[in-house]
C-alpha cells in the first residue's frame, strides 16, 4: 500500500467525515482530523507496519484534497519512519524524494532542513556514512538560515542522528559533543523523546560504571515525570538489564528484562519483543537455567518465523548455538551455527539487492539533476549569443568542462560505492564461514597443543631411564606434531596469499610426505583468483574429501580435479578404494559435511561409488557474482 497522490476524486471523504463529527457533536477541524489520523499512525509505529499505512493514507486522502501541502509532507515523514523501522529503506527513500519536491514546489522552507534530515538517516542505515554527513550538515545549514520565529522542532532529533553517524565511524568524542547539543535543544524545544534518546546513547558510550548508572538514573526521571512512550521505556529497561548482567547483577537484571518483556508483550511491539526474549535467554544460561532459557529462545524464534525477518532469525540460531555449548551438545551446537551462517547468507543476499536498488534511486535522481542543469545550460546559450561570438565560446567552453568534471565525480563516486560495499559484504562472509575452524583450531593448538607440550617436559623429567623412554617421547611428538598439521589445516592461514591451487598442492604435498602407501594427484585449471569465501569453501571441501578417503576408502591413490568454467567450479576427488553402498551410508559425519557445505555454495553433488570399485565424487558449483 502506497500513500495516493494527485486523486481529486476523494474530496467527498473531508465533507463525510465533517458531517459524521457534526451528526455525533464533536466537530474537528480538517486539520484536527489530519493530525488525529498522523498520530494513529505514528502510534503503530514500533507495533503494526500495515496499520500506519491505512492511517497514512486517510491523513494524506484529507491533505491532498484540501491542497494542505505541508500536512502532505508530515505524511510523508511518517512513511518514511515506519519504513525505516521495517528495513524498507529504498521506499523510505523515494519518500523522502517526494517530500523534498513537494516542498521544492510550494516553498516550505521550514520544512526543508527534515527532508535533508531523513535522507542523511537512510543514507546512514544504507551503509553510507559519509553521504548520511553532508546531508545532516546540509540540513544544520538550512536551519540556521530560518528566521528565528520559525519553530525547529526537530533540531533536537538532527543533532541526535548526528551523533548517531559518528558513533559508527568510531568518533566518540564528537558523538558525546553532538549528543549535548541534542540535550541542550531538546531541554529548549521541550522535546521530551530526543532528550531520553540522547542520555541513553550517552550512557552507552560511557566506559565508567558511575557514569552508565548517572545517564540511565536522568533517563528514569524523564519516563518518571513525562508521559513517554511505553516503546522507549522497553529499550531503556533493555539496557540496563544488558548492563546489570555483565556486572553480575543477575537479580536485578531479571527483573529489568521480565517487565520489559510484559511491557512489549501488551504493546504488541513484536519485533523488539523478540531481542529481549534472546536477550534473556543469555540471562537464563548464565543462572544456568537451561531449560527456561530453552523455552525463551523458542519463543524468539516462533516470533521471528512469523514476521518473517531473516536477521532475527540468524541472531536466535546463534543463541541456540550457544546454549547447547553451554550443555555440552557440541553437535547440534555446531548444526545451528551453520543455520545462522544460511540465515546470515540468505540476510545479506537481500540487503545487497535493496543496496542496489536503492543505487539505482540515487543515480536515476542524479541523472534527472543533471538534465535540468543541461536545459538550463542550452537556456543560458541562447541568451548569450545576445551577447557576441566570443561571450558565446567563453560560456560553451565553461559549461564543457563543468558538465564533463560533474559527470566524471558522478560516475567516480557511483563506482566507489559499489566496490567499498562488495569489499564489506565479502569480508563479513568470510568473517562468518570462519568463526567456528578459527575456534576449534585455537582450542586445537593453544590447548591441546600447550597440554601436549606439558606432557613431553614431564616424559622427559620422569622416565628418562625407563627402557620405552625413546618410544614415549617418540609417540609424544608424533602426536603433538599430528594435532598442530590438523590445527593448520582447519584454518588454511596462507590461503589469502597463495591462492586456492598453491593451497591445495601444498596440503597435498604434506600428506604425500607423510605417507607412504597413498599417492594423491591433482589437476587444476584456475588461471586466477577467484572470490575469496568460494577459494576457502573450495579448500574445506577437498580437505574433506581427502581425509574421508584417507579414513573409510582403504585406497592407495587419490585424484582431484579442479576445472574453470565461465559460470562454475567443478571439482571431482576420485579414489580407488572399496567404494560404499550410498544408500547404507547417508547419515555419515564426514558425508553430511560435504553435503552441507556444497548446498551453502548452491552447488550440486553427485556421488557415484559401489563395493569394491572405489568411489567418484563430483560437484558443481556457480560462481559468486560480484
Amino acid at each position: 500500500m502506497v500513500c495516493c497522490e494527485g486523486k481529486k476524486s476523494h474530496w467527498l471523504i473531508p465533507v463525510f467525515i465533517m458531517l459524521c463529527s457534526v451528526a455525533f457533536g464533536s466537530p474537528q477541524t480538517m486539520d484536527e482530523q489530519i493530525d488525529r489520523y498522523l498520530d494513529k499512525a505514528k502510534y503503530f509505529t514500533n507495533i503494526d507496519y500495515d496499520s500506519v499505512v491505512y492511517y497514512a493514507d486517510k491523513a494524506f486522502y484529507l491533505a491532498d484534497s484540501t491542497n494542505n501541502y505541508p500536512k502532505k509532507v508530515e505524511v510523508y515523514f511518517t512513511r518514511i519512519r515506519a519504513d525505516i523501522v521495517v528495513a524498507n529503506f529504498v521506499d523510505a527513500y523515494n519518500y523522502c524524494l517526494k517530500a523534498q519536491a513537494l516542498v521544492n514546489e510550494n516553498n516550505l522552507s521550514e520544512k526543508e532542513p527534515e527532508v535533508y534530515m531523513y535522507m542523511g538517516l537512510v543514507n546512514k542505515l544504507m551503509g553510507f556514512t559519509s553521504e548520511a554527513l553532508k546531508q545532516y550538515f546540509k540540513a544544520i545549514d538550512l536551519y540556521d538560515a530560518l528566521p528565528e520565529s520559525v519553530a525547529k522542532n526537530s533540531e533536537s532529533e538532527l543533532y541526535y542522528y548526528l551523533a548517531d553517524a559518528y558513533i559508527k565511524m568510531g568518533e566518540s568524542k564528537l558523538a558525546k559533543k553532538y549528543l549535548n547539543q541534542s540535550i541542550r535543544l531538546a531541554k529548549e524545544q521541550k522535546s521530551i523523546i530526543y532528550e531520553l534518546k540522547s542520555y541513553m546513547l550517552l550512557a552507552w558510550l560511557q566506559t565508567k560504571l558511575d557514569s552508565i548508572r548517572k545517564y540511565y538514573s536522568l533517563s528514569d526521571k524523564i519516563i518518571a515525570n513525562n508521559e513517554v512512550s511505553q516503546y522507549k521505556e522497553v529499550v531503556l529497561l533493555n539496557n540496563k538489564a544488558l548492563l546489570n548482567k555483565a556486572i553480575h547483577k543477575y537479580d536485578v537484571s531479571k527483573s529489568q528484562y521480565l517487565r520489559a518483556i510484559a511491557i512489549a508483550r501488551e504493546m504488541g511491539y513484536k519485533k523488539y519483543l523478540a531481542n529481549l526474549y534472546n536477550n534473556y535467554a543469555y540471562l537464563l544460561m548464565a543462572l544456568k537455567n537451561y531449560d527456561s532459557a530453552r523455552i525463551n529462545l523458542a519463543e524468539a524464534l516462533a516470533i521471528a518465523k512469523k514476521m518473517k525477518d531473516i536477521d532475527i532469525e540468524a541472531s536466535v540460531f546463534d543463541s541456540y548455538s550457544d546454549y547447547y555449548k553451554a550443555i555440552n551438545n557440541y553437535k547440534t551446537a555446531l548444526e545451528y551455527q551453520d543455520s545462522s551462517l544460511r540465515k546470515r547468507n540468505e540476510f545479506r543476499k537481500k540487503q545487497r539487492v535493496q543496496e542496489s536498488l536503492f543505487l539505482s534511486t540515487v543515480f536515476e535522481t542524479e541523472q534527472k539533476e543533471k538534465e535540468i542543469l543541461a536545459q538550463e545550460s542550452k537556456l543560458n546559450q541562447f541568451r548569450a549569443i545576445l551577447f557576441g561570438v566570443i561571450a558565446l565560446t567563453a560560456i560553451l567552453l565553461t559549461l564543457l568542462i563543468y558538465y564533463r568534471q560533474k559527470t566524471l565525480l558522478g560516475k567516480a563516486r557511483f563506482e566507489t560505492m559499489k566496490k567499498q560495499k562488495s569489499l564489506e559484504t565479502a569480508n563479513a562472509l568470510i568473517e562468518g564461514e570462519n568463526l567456528e575452524r578459527k575456534r576449534l583450531a585455537m582450542d586445537l593448538h593453544d590447548g591441546l597443543g600447550a597440554r601436549l607440550g606439558s606432557l613431553r617436559f614431564m616424559v622427559d623429567a620422569f622416565f628418562k631411564n625407563n627402557p620405552h623412554f625413546d618410544e614415549i617421547s617418540k609417540s609424544v611428538n608424533d602426536i603433538s606434531k599430528h594435532v598442530r598439521d590438523l590445527s593448520h589445516r582447519l584454518v588454511p592461514t596462507q590461503l589469502d596469499e597463495l591462492g586456492l591451487v598453491l593451497s591445495l598442492q601444498n596440503l597435498i604435498g604434506s600428506i604425500n610426505q607423510s605417507s607412504e602407501s597413498l599417492s594423491i594427484e591433482l589437476e587444476a585449471t584456475i588461471p586466477k583468483r577467484l572470490e575469496s569465501s568460494l577459494e576457502i569453501n573450495l579448500f574445506y571441501l577437498v580437505y574433506e574429501m581427502i581425509n574421508n578417503a584417507i579414513k573409510h576408502s582403504k585406497g592407495n591413490s587419490i585424484f582431484i580435479q579442479l576445472l574453470e568454467h565461465s559460470d562454475s567450479i567443478n571439482l571431482s576427488v576420485e579414489d580407488n578404494g572399496v567404494g560404499f553402498d550410498t544408500e547404507a551410508s547417508k547419515d555419515g559425519h564426514g558425508l553430511n559435511n560435504i553435503k552441507r557445505r556444497v548446498d551453502f555454495l548452491n552447488g550440486e553433488l553427485i556421488i557415484d561409488s559401489r563395493i569394491g570399485e572405489g568411489t567418484l565424487f563430483m560437484i558443481e558449483i556457480p560462481k559468486i557474482k560480484t
